[in-house]
């Protein structure tokens, strides 16, 4: 069975206030305010109330990559080493994620791959020289996906969190939330 909370028991307030700040997360609570027609006060008591539950973790700035001269991606599917296995998965994602090359760390939760990584280079001369040195983190790249940035259709969640803030889970079982889920999946394909 899986258990999981839903939708946090936001507010409409809350939900609208996440909403704009996905459209831009330098919007001032000035300006959510009066989008909302609520004072500045309860803007900034939202914002406090979304950064404690860890709801909101930070503020960021979306870069763009082909800009800043970042042009080759690869897609790998990787399995820790026994020694890393057996050191502790909290030594190895810490460093995973201290290497500035990978973008991105999915966690797989059985079988022979344990991690999907995205990694990003400037071309693919910086690919090839990285992955054909020796490999001393840890990793058994099992097979890599090399794509350029022009084949990223998309690198954003905000339509997803969207979707989900404007849907609301409150009082649904666990089945009818897996079957919405599904439902949001197959209209992406």
């Amino acid at each position: 069975m899986v258990v999981f909370e839903t939708n946090m028991n936001l507010t409409n307030n809350e939900k609208k206030t996440l909403i704009l700040l996905l459209e831009d997360g330098r919007m001032t609570d000035t300006i959510i305010a009066k989008k909302l027609d609520i004072t500045k006060q309860a803007v900034g008591r939202i914002r406090k109330k979304l950064e404690k539950k860890e709801i909101i973790r930070r503020y960021t700035t979306q870069l763009d990559y082909e800009r800043l001269g970042i042009h080759t991606f690869a897609i790998v599917l990787a399995s820790l080493t026994d020694k890393w296995l057996k050191m502790g998965e909290l030594e190895a994602t810490e460093w995973l994620i201290s290497n500035p090359n990978i973008t991105k760390i999915f966690r797989i939760a059985r079988g022979e791959i344990t991690h999907i990584l995205v990694y990003a280079f400037k071309n693919l001369a910086e690919l090839e020289n990285y992955f054909q040195k020796p490999q001393k983190n840890g990793l058994v790249i099992k097979q890599v996906y090399i794509c350029s940035h022009m084949g990223m259709s998309k690198d954003e969640d905000k339509e997803l969190f969207e979707k989900i803030l404007s849907e609301p889970f409150e009082g649904k079982t666990p089945e009818e939330i897996l079957s919405a889920i599904d439902r949001f999946k197959k209209s992406l394909s």
